[in-house]
């Protein structure tokens, strides 16, 4: 039997809620796929998740491949006409060689092992094919309410973040791609929340669960309550920003 890479499963216990409050991400990025490839036959999906960008890729796509190494995840994945979910870790798939016209990773290549995905990536990637990685990390509400948030909720679970979360917490900066980079213009995800939508977000955290079977339910609770005083009426919706890290290349034809 073929032995399995392993990955860090933090998302599996809380894919359900992972799929109902990760925002999802603004149409410009789709765009500037689209108007960056030179075929739009098969794109990959690495570490698909819920399939939000995978759907998405659909509407660019003939064929859409999604695949995430948690079966929980795919699982509670978007059905989409064009879009084929399958359980596989990134770094060792069953699709052929020189397949895909385009590969995106959307807030997983940081739990990657980059040569192992690399290598993947270049015998699945076609000869003048597009790699586009994004991710994001943390938002900006208002001064007050991101004050309190720094030094209340991101300080306390410092400790409970994966190390391989460093590298999108530096905003990707030391993400080095494997082939030449292409000029990528700023993106942001713009939601706009009320606190129950913003706590549900932030539930499902990777440290989240980590911390919750430290601390306790009085634990989690003193984690927001700074949050929740600065908000007001719980059903106000503020306006809530991601800055978005994106980076893409092409192969070489």
């Amino acid at each position: 039997m073929e032995k399995r890479l392993k990955f860090h499963d933090l998302f599996s216990g809380h894919a359900k809620l992972y799929s109902e409050v990760r925002p999802g991400y603004p149409t410009e990025i789709y765009d500037f796929i689209a108007a960056n490839v030179n075929h739009t036959e098969i794109a990959w999906d690495c570490g698909s998740g819920n399939g939000q960008a995978a759907t998405k890729l659909a509407e660019i796509f003939s064929q859409v491949f999604a695949t995430d190494a948690s079966a929980k995840q795919i699982e509670h994945a978007i059905l989409h006409n064009n879009v084929s979910y399958s359980v596989q870790p990134s770094e060792n798939t069953n699709f052929p060689d020189s397949i895909f016209d385009c590969v995106t990773v959307a807030q997983a290549i940081h739990w990657y092992d980059l040569k192992k995905f690399y290598n993947e990536l270049h015998r699945t990637l076609k000869p003048g094919g597009l790699l586009c990685v994004w991710g994001y990390t943390w938002f900006n509400i208002s001064d007050d309410i991101d004050d309190i948030v720094e030094k209340t909720l991101i300080s306390s679970l410092k400790e409970y973040w994966a190390p391989q979360t460093k590298l999108l917490q530096d905003g990707y900066k030391d993400l080095i791609l494997p082939y030449e980079q292409i000029t990528v213009p700023s993106f942001k995800i713009v939601v706009h929340w009320d606190l129950t939508q913003i706590i549900s977000y932030l539930h499902s955290w990777s440290p989240m669960k980590s911390y919750g079977e430290k601390h306790g339910d009085k634990g989690m609770d003193l984690l927001f309550e700074g949050m929740i005083e600065a908000w007001g009426p719980k059903i106000k919706k503020r306006k809530i920003s991601m800055p978005i890290y994106m980076k893409a290349s092409r192969r070489d034809i």
